[in-house]
């Protein structure tokens, strides 16, 4: 279960969502990703049961958008929507009708069985993205995001990192849990000068090499690496 944790260094005071690893000074409530730590979790298991009952088929469409919509309580308007929690719908793919978000900033797909991150484009205010628990095997359709400071890919089928460079606001990073080996796998980090945090573990990580790539992010000030051979 997440839940909101004191930050330490100059996030001293702060609390940090394990949800979406946001600081946030609200203590009942995330701010990027409205988790209730207070929450109990018996009544989350009830919500997330019912939506699965009211969306069980898997396709991704504006009839399924908009009940999900309501009920989590958003805004009947398309454009006054600022979050989309799309997690355990079962959803195959990302369709095109959520283009109809512009103007989402934060937008929760996971423990979905999402193949391929795409129809994204029209999501240019996104800031954060979690696609963790699904089926991605590459990074892609992200090079357009300027303002995305988190993304969460953990629990995928990534065996390599790359298609990032373009991500200049990019400060949290999360692939742990997935199929990533060698030096080359993680090459392209070289090239995410502003991630801050990021974490690896859970991975096949057994070349030393890896460490040379993390020592070329000159921003880098969390670090996972455990539950790797190397």
């Amino acid at each position: 279960m997440a839940s909101l944790r004191s930050g330490t260094g100059r996030y001293s005071g702060m609390l940090r969502c394990t949800q979406c690893r946001m600081f946030n000074r609200n203590k009942d409530q995330c701010l990027f990703c409205e988790y209730d730590p207070v929450a109990s979790t018996a009544t989350k298991l009830s919500e997330m049961s019912t939506r699965r009952v009211s969306h069980s088929v898997a396709r991704m469409t504006p009839r399924v958008l908009s009940d999900i919509c309501k009920d989590h309580g958003a805004p009947t308007c398309n454009l006054a929507v600022v979050q989309l929690h799309l997690n355990c719908v079962g959803f195959t793919a990302i369709d095109e009708c959520i283009s109809n978000y512009p103007e989402v900033e934060s937008l929760w797909l996971e423990r979905n069985k999402v193949e391929k991150i795409e129809h994204l484009d029209a999501l240019k205010r996104l800031r954060c993205l979690g696609l963790n628990s699904n089926l991605i095997a590459r990074v892609e359709g992200v090079a357009h995001m300027k303002h995305l400071t988190m993304l969460n890919l953990c629990g995928n089928r990534l065996t390599r990192l790359d298609g990032l460079k373009t991500l200049k606001s990019l400060s949290i990073l999360l692939v742990a849990d997935n199929q990533l080996r060698s030096r080359e796998d993680i090459a392209h980090l070289a090239e995410c000068p502003s991630v801050q945090e990021l974490d690896l573990g859970g991975n096949l990580i057994d070349d030393v090499g890896a460490v040379e790539v993390l020592e070329q992010m000159p921003e880098l000030r969390i670090l996972v690496l455990e539950r790797n051979p190397v």
